[in-house]
């Protein structure tokens, strides 16, 4: 049987943090900080929850090996989740036993067939995932915990499959991985914002932004990471990325300007401000877009979190709004997660959502795209509102990137 899932009581939770923390303490091991926040909260709502009454969020650092590379069909085969803040790195790990068969391209890279899976008592995932479901509750301790999950590659990979196939497992989508106390980040973006220079900043040839490369550069002594495409392994190695990544270079500039009055760590006040839906900092803190010829290095992108509106962006009405909660994307950081996983590029967005709400008026599309690179950027032309995108610039709804990026992640 894969290794076993390491209980650990919510006191060893986030005890970095906790050494430097003054006005957020916990009292008990299962206790909320200062006093449990309601269950049911809006989006709004969970943006307004005072610094002083929050719970420590969790950072789920996770990871999968699946059956093939196509998000709409592929099934789980390895789950894995480390608690990225918990000072003994709480862990999950099981195999789990698809329906269907394993593509040989798959079972070459992470080593596991049917057979194998069967030998080491692999379950079906309905059961990994309720057993998973139990490990979180004893390990945080509260059902109201806000929780971000964090894979590499994940907006492209990792989230959809695990949401799919939780979906099919459980009848409905889980509490877990929707709804106001949850939040993603994917680390492969974070990387590519934080670090733009990397590429040409190692040898020739190097992929600079995959899991393993990270991973090496965020040791000390450069070590390589070892037994690579075994979720548990990566899971880890992502926990350590993840970090360091905010920490040492600064990936969320939001977050860490943010920092509950300088109590929190880093990537403490990383974790609030995502599993919260924080206010952006002060205005005098956050840079102006930038400018037609102004460098893309003097004025990165802004991040910037709100109220949680859709309408927030200029050129989203209501009714652009209730067509865009009907695809699932029903806030304002929604929003922006779906625009950041098409590269900030307004025709790839264009041709999303004209493929995806084929009946929209393509002038309101255009209006509404207009909106995202005002508000997120990064700038580009003016879109023409008569812009129509041709069928060869579409891009699929289910879009992953080729073969070698999915499979040599690591």
């Amino acid at each position: 049987m894969l290794r076993q899932a390491s209980s650990l009581a919510t006191t060893c939770l986030l005890a970095s943090s906790l050494s430097r923390c003054g006005a957020l303490v916990l009292r008990h091991p299962a206790a909320s900080l200062f006093r449990t926040p309601s269950r049911r909260r809006s989006s709004s709502a969970t943006a307004a929850v005072p610094t002083e009454q929050q719970e420590y969020v969790a950072g789920l650092a996770f990871d999968l090996e699946t059956t093939g590379l196509d998000t709409g069909k592929a099934e789980i085969v390895q789950f894995a989740v480390v608690i990225a803040n918990s000072q003994q790195g709480a862990k999950f790990s099981r195999l789990v036993l698809p329906q269907g068969e394993i593509d040989p391209g798959a079972s070459s890279v992470h080593g596991f067939t049917r057979e194998v899976l069967v030998e080491r008592g692999a379950q079906p995932f309905a059961d990994v995932w309720a057993e998973c479901e139990s490990w979180l509750k004893e390990t945080l301790g509260s059902d109201t915990r806000p929780l971000v999950w964090a894979a590499h590659n994940g907006f492209r990979f990792d989230k959809p499959i695990l949401t799919r196939c939780v979906q099919e497992a459980t009848g409905q989508p889980s509490a877990l991985l929707s709804g106001p106390r949850v939040a993603f980040v994917d680390t492969y973006g974070m990387a590519r914002s934080a670090m733009p220079n990397r590429p040409y900043e190692l040898p020739v040839g190097a992929r600079p932004y995959t899991l393993g490369s990270l991973y090496e550069s965020a040791q000390p002594d450069g070590a390589s990471l070892e037994g690579a495409h075994d979720a548990l392994v990566d899971a880890e190695a992502l926990a350590q990325v993840w970090r360091w990544l905010v920490d040492q270079q600064s990936a969320d500039a939001a977050s860490t300007q943010w920092s509950a009055g300088g109590t929190l760590q880093p990537f403490q006040a990383h974790l609030q401000y995502h599993g919260y839906r924080m206010p952006p900092p002060p205005k005098s803190s956050v840079r102006k877009p930038r400018t037609r010829g102004a460098s893309p290095a003097s004025t990165p992108v802004r991040f910037v979190r709100g109220d949680g509106s859709l309408e927030r962006v200029a050129g989203i009405g209501p009714e652009m709004a209730r067509k865009l909660n009907f695809k699932g994307i029903g806030t304002y950081d929604d929003l922006r997660d779906v625009w950041l996983r098409r590269g900030s590029d307004r025709r790839r967005m264009i041709g999303w959502l004209t493929k995806s709400m084929p009946k929209t008026n393509k002038m309101a599309i255009a209006r509404a795209v207009k909106g995202m690179v005002s508000e997120w950027g990064p700038e580009q032309d003016v879109v023409n509102e008569d812009e129509v995108v041709n069928e060869n610039e579409v891009v699929n709804e289910n879009e992953v990137v080729n073969e070698n990026e999915v499979v040599n992640e690591a």
